[in-house]
């Protein structure tokens, strides 16, 4: 009886062993900047798998290359184990244009950053009316309007009312710049 008791625990801790691959790991490489069609005898002859579970677009990076892995370089891992990876993505993240139309320029500047968008230049056309409230939003030297795609980091031009400001447009002058990414103005004066 003790004797079986013994061969029970021998083969219990060696299979163990055998199961958990005891004292056989791997240091993780650092993936960064390789695609995964480069990592394809990595997989075979380690038997990692890498699953894609997010894209990011960067543009200091070329398309389809590992921006980011979990685990993360310089841990130690054994054969058979999984890899998240996030991926560069070819396509830029579009948001939507929100509605920025009689919203209050305070308002309209949150929304914007709100859907990863930036404010480019405040112009002021004279309107009685409304006092800082938007009258037209502008992309490219084009309306643009409410549910667009556009491009998130992108510059939207604004037209808001006002009365009391320096720098006004006239009713028929629409003359807005087409790329405004170099040039940003802010009005803070309300």
């Amino acid at each position: 009886m003790l004797g079986a008791s013994l061969l029970i625990v021998i083969l219990t801790i060696t299979s163990l062993r055998i199961f958990t691959r005891h004292g056989k790991s791997f240091i993780v490489p650092d993936f960064t900047g390789l695609t995964i069609n480069q990592l394809g005898s990595v997989e075979k002859e380690y038997r990692f798998e890498f699953i894609v579970i997010d894209s990011v677009f960067d543009q200091t990076q070329p398309p389809g290359t590992i921006l980011r892995h979990d685990p993360l370089p310089g841990s130690t891992v054994k054969r058979g184990r999984k890899f998240y990876v996030t991926l560069v993505s070819s396509m830029p993240n579009m948001a939507r244009m929100p509605n920025l139309i009689d919203l209050s320029l305070r308002q309209a500047t949150s929304l914007l950053q709100a859907a990863g968008l930036h404010v480019g230049t405040i112009t002021y056309r004279r309107d009685y009316h409304f006092q800082n409230a938007v009258i037209d939003q502008i992309y490219r030297g084009q309306h643009i309007s409410p549910g667009e795609n556009v491009r998130r980091g992108s510059y939207i031009n604004l037209i808001v009312s006002g009365t009391q400001q320096s720098s006004f447009i006239e009713e028929d002058e629409e003359d807005i710049n087409e790329n405004n990414e170099d040039n940003v103005e802010f009005d803070d004066e309300f």
